[in-house]
């Protein structure tokens, strides 16, 4: 009698673990939603004014955000100028993208000249291709604080884009 309470108690412990091993019992698994961390990447340099005869800096800081919606995904682009002076950029993974490939002018996909201080959500679009990350640089072009020079640094600048 004592072996078959030892077989019956061994075969009961490995139910019991089985089912809490397996998520059979207690909680039931819940179904996972797509997160997208935004990406954050600040550029920057800083430059001489031959003219004025001082140092200013330039300091981009480029955003990326993907949401996910009913009919896709939400991609959307931001840009902060944290520099002394004007600044022009080019996101070139933005520009080689889907987004590059559809527009019909690519100064659309361009934020235009940033005064200091700039904080830009300049381009929202939708797309039902889900997000990769690409690592292309950014291209920037700052004036200098007189207005006779400019300075042209680039460096990476990761984004979503569809894949």
């Amino acid at each position: 009698m004592s072996s078959t309470l030892s077989a019956q108690f061994v075969l009961g412990t490995a139910i019991v673990l089985s089912l809490v091993c397996s998520g059979s019992f207690g909680a039931h698994p819940t179904a996972q939603t797509e997160e997208f961390e935004p990406l954050v990447t600040t550029l920057g340099t800083r430059s001489f004014d031959v003219e004025y005869e001082l140092w200013y800096y330039i300091n981009v800081v480029f955003e990326s955000r993907v949401k996910k919606t009913g009919t896709g995904y939400e991609y959307r682009y931001l840009i902060t100028n944290k520099g002394d002076t004007q600044v022009r950029v080019e996101w070139r993974s933005v520009e080689e993208s889907e987004f590059g490939r559809v527009s019909t002018n690519i100064e659309e996909l361009r934020p235009g000249l940033l005064e200091p201080g700039t904080e830009s959500e300049w381009l929202v679009r939708e797309s039902t291709v889900p997000p990769t990350v690409s690592e292309r640089a950014a291209r920037m072009y700052a004036s200098a604080p007189s207005g006779n020079e400019a300075t042209e640094f680039s460096g990476p600048a990761r984004a979503y884009i569809p894949q």
